[in-house]
Formats: structure tokens, C-alpha cells, sequence
């Protein structure tokens, strides 16, 4: 009896840790806030990414910092999205599978570490991100390339925002949170994900 009480708050904790995330936008480095910029910039390399959402993740780096089974789980879960979430959004040209590390050869480590911190998620997409030093740093082909792979277009309706990042405002009567793209220099927003 005792072994399937452990088992039931065992399930019920991982369902809380799993909808602790839902809704909520947060950026990588309020994530990854417990490792150093160069560990960060890693652990968002090691990332290949289907339509601009999380497909797989190397977490060696988390284990190389010493951070517990709970603790990975944890940030493991921050870049997860659910299959209705991948399902909902096919960008167009159709789904597309890209490697981070390719995505970001030859960025300027500055640039990389500037754009990859600023990354903003909601249910594991990437909904808006400080772009200003990234477009300064590279040719306008491979920014394209990049805003491509991480946050791509939809078939139809709204586009990529300049200078606009994803914001999130609850109404006062306790109402749902309402979310836009809201002018923010030197950011861009997705406006498809960002709703």
C-alpha cells in the first residue's frame, strides 16, 4: 500500500511540475538562471528545434553543473510543448527540423549569448526574443535564416513584429491573461504564437 501512495505523489507531482509551465512566458535565462552565460549558450546549442518548437535537448551540461534529477526534469519540462501545441502550428514551407549549433556557426559569441538569453517561450515555442546586436552582427541572409528556424512564419495571418516582444496582461476582475506583441525596441515578436 505504501508503494502505490509513493507512486500516486510521484504522478501527481510531475503533472504539477508539467502545467507549472503552461501559460506562462518566460525567457531562457530566467530558466537557466542557476548556470553561467557560456553553459547557457551551450545548452541552448545542443537544442534541435521542429517549427520553431523544442524537438530534443542534450542535458549534459545540466549534469556536468551538478544539478539534481528534479532540477533537470524541471527545466527539461520549461521547453516542452504538447503534441496539440506542435499540431496547431505548421509554418509555412511545412515542418522543418534544424540543429541550433548550425543555426548559430558563426554568430558572434556576444550576439548568441544577447539573442539566446532574450529568448522568450510559451508552451515550448518561441514567441519573441532581443534581436538589435543579432542583426547588427550578421549578414541580413543569415539573420533571416535564423529568425526562420526559431521563430517561423505561419501559412497565413500575422507576421514577425520589429520591434515588439510577447507581453502578458491579467484583467482585474481575475479575468484570462491577455497576450500581444507590445513595442519593445530591439526585439522581435512572433505574432502567431504570441496569443
Amino acid at each position: 500500500m505504501k508503494k502505490a501512495a509513493v507512486l500516486c505523489l510521484c504522478l501527481a507531482a510531475a503533472a504539477a511540475a508539467e502545467g507549472q509551465y503552461r501559460g506562462r512566458l518566460m525567457t531562457v535565462k530566467d530558466i537557466l538562471g542557476g548556470l553561467p552565460q557560456k553553459d547557457r549558450t551551450e545548452f541552448m546549442s545542443g537544442m534541435r528545434l521542429i517549427n520553431g518548437r523544442v524537438a530534443s535537448m542534450n542535458y549534459a551540461t545540466l549534469k556536468k553543473r551538478g544539478f539534481s534529477g528534479a532540477k533537470t526534469d524541471s527545466i527539461l519540462k520549461a521547453f516542452e510543448s504538447s503534441a496539440a501545441d506542435a499540431e496547431s502550428f505548421v509554418p509555412a514551407g511545412g515542418k522543418t527540423l534544424s540543429d541550433m549549433r548550425e543555426v548559430m556557426r558563426g554568430v558572434p559569441p556576444a550576439a548568441a549569448a544577447d539573442f539566446l538569453d532574450s529568448l522568450t517561450l510559451l508552451d515550448g515555442g518561441f514567441v519573441s526574443a532581443r534581436t538589435a546586436l543579432l542583426e547588427r552582427s550578421v549578414p541580413p541572409s543569415k539573420y533571416g535564416e535564423i529568425l526562420k528556424v526559431v521563430m517561423p512564419l505561419a501559412r497565413s495571418g500575422p507576421a514577425l513584429l520589429r520591434n515588439a516582444s510577447c507581453e502578458a496582461a491579467a484583467e482585474e476582475d481575475g479575468g484570462p491573461v491577455q497576450r500581444g506583441c507590445s513595442y519593445n525596441e530591439g526585439y522581435t515578436c512572433n505574432q502567431a504564437l504570441c496569443r
